[in-house]
């Protein structure tokens, strides 16, 4: 499939880019095979640092990414429905707008923040953990920036 076209590999791997870049005088005979077997395909390479090397990162962990399966929203629903927390939010001056919405994988509503032009789930205590490791664990973001991932996506007391 790679053959006749160009190709460019973006790494976060420096010694990579520069090992094309140097001559093999002082390469391993392993180091030597491993460049020419790359080489086959592209001579191309960049480097880009991995904070910034999202795709890449993510693709990785690409089986994490069902922050929600299908059938939790139930559950979610199922937790919602006898929430303290829940309920106290519904009748306080938060500005959160929660609103019952419905699934298609669930009968129950699901309560959700709309007051942003975003459909947030709230997520009650049992979820949250889950809910944070999933988002944390997509592209390992610092602390700021995987607070903003998961309030931009769900609602609860206290998020940040």
């Amino acid at each position: 499939m790679l053959e006749g076209r160009e190709v460019v590999i973006y790494t976060d791997h420096k010694p990579l880019v520069f090992a094309f870049t140097r001559k093999h005088d002082n390469s391993t005979p392993r180091q030597i095979r491993y460049l020419e077997l790359i080489s086959q395909f592209t001579t191309d390479i960049r480097y880009i640092a991995g904070r910034d090397n999202v795709v890449a990162d993510t693709f990785s962990r690409i089986s994490q990414i069902n922050l929600l399966n299908l059938n939790d929203f139930s559950g979610l629903a199922d937790d919602q429905f006898s929430d303290p927390e829940l309920q106290s939010l519904m009748g306080s001056g938060t500005g959160l707008e929660l609103r019952p919405m419905y699934f298609a994988s669930s009968e129950k509503p699901l309560y959700c923040d709309v007051s942003t032009g975003t459909v947030r789930p709230y997520v009650t205590k049992s979820f949250r953990r889950q809910i944070f490791n999933q988002i944390r664990n997509l592209s390992h973001p610092g602390v700021k920036a995987t607070q903003k991932l998961v309030a931009a996506r769900f609602v609860w007391k206290n998020i940040n």
